[in-house]
């Protein structure tokens, strides 16, 4: 019976969620949109219009959907129906420990199966480094930079909790206090996504190949120096290394834009 109003009031907090759910996700995307242009000094938000603002959340839903697949995967790991009393009394042990070589064991105790995975995740990584060829190094480096971020996140949710217990503060108090770190961890994750974009773009040369052809017929190849680097609705933007000076071309003037792989946009 309890498990059962336990569900029903976790059904309840998702529901009253979902009004913050647009917004956020709108917010999430200008900041990415934001992050990538301003490597190549655009502010890019001079260059939207409300349209594409309301829907800049679209290039990170993957982001959403791996945080969605991540919560899963804890409560998988961690949510055992079997030992789910040994669970939160290990947990209540975790929060209120003083003594730092039993916190560090109960750490281990509560986290073992999330360590191991990461510590294999890493190993994997660092693997591939150095028996592997034509190895993306930095996106190896993100990789375990990530599953790193991740355990570090976990762990912080002990100290909330901890402190939380400790002032015997209240639930609301507590819930704010979630609501801000899971804020600013989406806000990083979010940050690192737009960086390594710009990375790909800017050092690992992903749009080499793209052309542009402009209404006067001048075509604009994408080279080690000078490239494509993406468009909005009203405005195209080429990039030229060697001067750190960004093109913004009314898509007006655009007849033709040419992808290697995947034909082009009129």
């Amino acid at each position: 019976m309890s498990e059962e109003i336990n569900k029903k009031s976790d059904s309840d907090k998702l529901t009253s969620l979902l009004p913050y759910v647009g917004p956020l996700l709108i917010l999430f995307g200008v900041i990415r949109l934001i992050v990538f242009y301003r490597n190549f000094g655009i502010t890019i938000i001079n260059y939207l219009d409300i349209t594409e603002i309301i829907t800049s959340f679209f290039d990170i839903l993957i982001i959403t959907i791996l945080a969605i697949l991540n919560s899963m995967f804890q409560q998988f790991l961690f949510v055992d129906k079997k030992n789910y009393e040994a669970n939160k009394n290990l947990w209540q042990k975790l929060i209120s420990e003083n003594n730092s070589k039993a916190f560090l064991s109960l750490c281990f105790q509560y986290y073992k199966r999330q360590i191991i995975i990461t510590f294999i995740l890493v190993l994997s990584c660092v693997s591939l480094c150095i028996f592997g060829k034509n190895i993306n190094w930095v996106l190896i480096l993100y990789l375990i930079s990530f599953a790193l971020f991740l355990l570090v996140v976990n762990f912080i949710t002990i100290f909330i909790d901890r402190i939380h217990f400790e002032f015997k503060s209240p639930l609301y108090k507590k819930r704010r206090a979630y609501f801000v770190f899971y804020f600013l961890v989406l806000i990083i994750i979010i940050c690192g996504f737009a960086s390594w974009q710009a990375y790909d773009v800017k050092k690992m040369k992903s749009n080499i190949g793209i052309t542009v052809t402009l209404d006067n017929d001048t075509i604009l190849i994408s080279n080690s120096s000078q490239y494509y680097i993406g468009k909005t609705k009203e405005y195209l933007f080429y990039y030229h290394e060697d001067l750190k000076v960004t093109d913004v071309i009314p898509m007006t003037r655009v007849k033709e834009i040419n992808f290697p792989d995947n034909g082009s946009i009129k």
